[in-house]
Order: structure tokens, then C-alpha cells, then sequence
């Protein structure tokens, strides 16, 4: 697509050291956020966008997300039967729950609806499941390869990728839309969801660099930071489906983003308010877990107060 620059990276930076360097290279009025698993609502743009012309105080706009679970089986294809209508039967070899010392013969038929590729008839396993990927062959950017790319896998040549998708769950975000219930609430909680976030690019100067900084929870690191000329607002609309699966950044890695968080609130705290709170200090207001004992609870209660 002729709009669209791929940015590689010379080493592996993490979440924060990507969008550092992808900020360098954006040049519109607007720089909007999408987390690589998850998938934007068709209208979201438009959205977000109508919002933040109408709203021309407001820096960071977010919303609310819908996630859904996933799962991969990999399997290798032993031979194909195409039929008329265009479905293909496969006999293939698929990992037994995940153990690749472990693998089951099946039969499966495949069938494309619409853009997808999908199993029709199989084991319980892996029915309903989307082909994604054959070998190198990418079929969720390009389905119309997909007969082809199955022939040449036939014998085992090539890993074929399946994914199971849940259906979607009920909406999750912060109830804070507000921009003064967004600024209040961020001591508590992340309340901008990170994958829904579009930033109005001209209240970042380029002399302050990229607002996300070198941190794992770069997002309530950003918006803590933003200051009392910059806000940050968020839409009651579903803008984003985000994906679960295991091994996910925010489960892998939930310990260091839950410290990231709470050094975010200390130094906050500290910054805009003059006020010295410990990482105890910072735990004890995130997510409202509470004060470990009376006398925390009484110097939190007077800080927030002075605040």
C-alpha cells in the first residue's frame, strides 16, 4: 500500500522503544495508537477524529475496548483433496493440546467466507478455526493465495498456523471520560487505554520528543506526564477489539508493568505536587488497593487532600 511505511527496528526495544521510533516518523495532525495483536473498529477514526476537531483543548483521546480470547494450533499438511465447489479436504498431522512431541491425524475441510479461511468440518479441536498462515504465506493479508499455498505444503513442507477465536466479551474502560475525572482518576488507574489512544500531534513539540518514555507501562507514564495545559479525554465508544492469548505482554510481563505503574504515580506525585510518597505509598492508591496500615492511610488521606 502506497501510504503505508514499514519502520523496522536495528534492535529489540520492546513496546516503548517502538513507538518511540515510529513517533519520529509521523508527520500528520494526528497520531493514533494500535497495540500489534488488537483490531480498530471501521469507524473509529472517524470517531476519535470528529471528537478531537470539535474538542481543540483535547491532547490524548481514548475509549473502550472489547477483547476476545485466541488460540493457535500448528499442524503440517500430509496431502489435499480440492472439490468442485472450492472447499479442500486435508489430511494433516496437528500438535496434540499444544505438544509438539505429541501429534494426531485428522481430516479437515477448509472453505473461504468472505475474507477468512476457515475449518468446516473437523474434531471439536479446531472447527470454526481461521487459517492464517501456510509456511511464509500470510492469509489473513492475502486469502486469495490460499489453494495454492496449500498445495505447495503438502509432504509436511511448511508449518500451517490455525487460530481459535472466542467470541467477543463485554466492554471494558474506565467510566472517566471527562477530562477532569480522566486527570483525577490516573492517580488511581491507567484510565486511557493504550491501544485506542490518538494524540493531537501539534500539542507535542518536537523539542519534548516522543511523550511515550522508556518505560513498560509507557502509556500511564505519558499521560501522568502531560501536564496542566494538556489533557486527556475518552469515548464511550467500542474504538478497539483487543486480543488475549497466552503468553501476551500483559500477562508475561504484568509484574514489571504493576511497578512501572506505581513509580509512574511516585513520581507524579512528586513532580506536580510536591508530594514524597514511596513506591508503598504508590501501591496503596493504585487501583484503590489500600493503605497497609492506619498511619499510611492517615499521611495518604492528608497528601491527596493538599493535592
Amino acid at each position: 500500500h502506497p501510504f503505508v511505511v514499514l519502520v523496522e527496528n536495528s534492535a529489540q526495544r520492546g513496546v516503548a522503544g517502538a513507538l518511540r521510533e515510529g513517533w519520529q516518523h509521523c508527520r500528520g495532525s494526528f497520531v493514533a495508537r494500535l497495540d500489534a495483536d488488537d483490531e480498530a473498529d471501521g469507524e473509529r477514526l472517524v470517531k476519535q477524529l470528529r471528537y478531537l476537531e470539535q474538542h481543540p483543548t483535547i491532547s490524548v483521546l481514548g475509549g473502550r475496548t472489547r477483547p476476545f480470547w485466541t488460540e493457535q494450533r500448528k499442524c503440517t499438511i500430509d496431502k489435499i483433496s480440492e472439490k468442485e465447489d472450492g472447499r479442500i479436504v486435508a489430511v494433516a498431522w496437528r500438535e496434540f493440546h499444544g505438544n509438539q512431541t505429541s501429534r494426531q491425524r485428522e481430516q479437515l475441510t477448509l472453505r473461504r467466507s468472505g475474507d477468512h479461511i476457515v475449518v468446516v468440518e473437523g474434531s471439536a479441536e479446531i472447527s470454526g478455526c481461521r487459517l492464517i498462515r501456510v509456511g511464509d504465506d500470510c492469509l489473513t493479508l492475502n486469502p486469495d493465495t490460499w489453494q495454492e499455498a496449500l498445495r505447495g505444503a503438502q509432504g509436511g513442507k511448511g508449518e500451517v498456523l490455525l487460530e481459535r477465536r472466542d467470541p467477543l466479551e463485554p466492554p471494558t474502560g474506565s467510566r472517566a471520560l471527562d477530562p477532569l475525572m480522566v486527570r483525577t482518576m490516573l492517580l488511581f488507574e491507567d484510565c486511557v487505554a493504550g491501544t485506542t489512544a490518538t494524540l493531537r500531534r501539534s500539542h507535542f513539540p518536537d523539542s519534548e520528543g516522543c511523550p511515550f518514555p522508556q518505560e513498560e507501562a509507557e502509556g500511564h507514564w505519558a499521560w501522568l506526564g502531560l501536564g496542566p495545559r494538556r489533557h486527556a479525554a475518552n469515548l464511550a465508544d467500542v474504538l478497539v477489539r483487543a486480543r488475549r492469548h497466552a503468553g501476551c505482554r500483559a500477562q508475561s510481563a504484568s509484574s514489571d508493568i504493576y511497578e512501572s505503574k506505581c513509580a509512574a504515580v511516585r513520581q507524579y506525585l512528586k513532580e506536580d505536587f510536591n508530594i514524597t510518597a514511596d513506591m508503598h505509598d504508590a501501591a496503596a492508591l493504585l487501583h484503590f488497593r489500600g493503605p497497609r496500615t492506619p498511619e499510611q492511610g492517615e499521611r495518604l488521606l492528608e497528601r491527596l487532600e493538599s493535592a
